[in-house]
This record gives C-alpha cells, structure tokens and sequence, in this order.
C-alpha cells in the first residue's frame, strides 16, 4: 500500500497539529494562582455571574479532568505513526487502544452536564471535533483493511472538518470570554 502509506504520513502530521491546537484551547481563561490559592480567573469573577463561572469550570477544570483518555489516544496514534509500524500493527493500535480511549473521552465529555447556552455551544463543538477525530481513525482502519487509499482521503477530509471545528469552537471561547468578562489567556 506504498500509496496509502504516503498518504497516512501527510495525515498524520495534520492529525497531531489538530490535536495540539485543540489541546491548547483546553488550558483555560486566566490560570495564574493568587496568594489565597485561588486561580486569577476565578478570583475576578467570583461575583460574576453564573455563565462566567460555569465557562471557567468548564473551560479550566471539567475538560482537563478528563482529558487522559484524549491524550491516550492520540498518544497511541503518534507513536504508532512517528515508530512507522507497518500497517497491520497500526491498524490493530487503533483499534484495540486509541478508539476506545477516545470513545471514553467520548462518554466522559457527554456526562458533563451544561446549563447555559454559552457552555453548551463550547461541549458541542468540542464532542464535533472529536467525533470527526474519531472518524477519521475509523476511516484509516478501515483504508488499511479494505487496502483501500481513497478511505485515507476521506479520512483526511474529516481531519479538516475537525480543524474547522477547532477554528469555530476558539472563536467562540473568545467571544463568550470578551462578552462575560473573562480574561482569555492560553498558556
């Protein structure tokens, strides 16, 4: 699969940047410790209203939480990549260890619960993002079964859609932070 192989590569790279750059809007609004142990953020708007709170918990707490399965996942899928296991070897990684971790991320960001319409747009497209990320391992598992590099390209369209997905969940973050008087920092 000397085509798909080539392929594989140059999805990979725009895999583990997607997953970079979404990681890094996980780091939070404004996380810098006060003396009383508090974060600045939180500090600034403890009189604020509940959108701001629910965001930050969101934003700074609930997702890192639970982030260990995502970045297992993507863990699995870099090693295998960046190691060149031969096709067979990925496929059963992916299988067997990076999707079903990434399903937990899954079900663990689906039991978050959210209350404001703010925090429930962010959860949406975080799961959106996600789920084409799952896909798209999916679709590489199947092009390595199937021998089949037309599936890689798709695969390479649902990384791209994820991408877009990243691009619109940051304009909002920011956009819900300016509106509630929140200080956007990414560490």
């Amino acid at each position: 699969m000397k085509t798909g192989d080539r392929n594989i590569r140059k999805r990979d790279v725009l895999f583990v940047a997607g997953v970079m750059a979404f990681s890094v809007l996980f780091t939070g609004c404004g996380k810098s410790k006060t003396d009383d142990g508090t974060t600045t953020a939180q500090a600034e708007t403890s009189s604020g209203s509940g959108v701001q709170q629910e965001v930050l918990s969101f934003v700074g707490e609930k997702l890192p939480a639970i982030s260990a399965d995502r970045d297992k996942a993507i863990d699995i899928y870099n090693k295998a990549v960046a190691d060149k296991l031969k096709s067979e070897e990925m496929m059963m990684n992916l299988k067997d260890s990076a999707m079903p971790a990434l399903q937990s991320y899954i079900n663990a960001l689906d039991a978050i619960e959210a209350e404001s319409a703010e925090v429930k747009t962010l959860k949406d497209l975080t799961r959106q993002s996600v789920e084409k990320q799952y896909s798209a391992m999916k679709m590489v598992v199947t092009a390595i079964e199937d021998s089949n590099p037309e599936y890689l390209n798709q695969a390479q369209n649902l990384i791209d859609e994820a991408y877009e997905t990243l691009d619109k969940y940051n304009d909002e973050l920011k956009n819900i932070c300016s509106e509630q008087g929140i200080q956007l920092t990414i560490d």
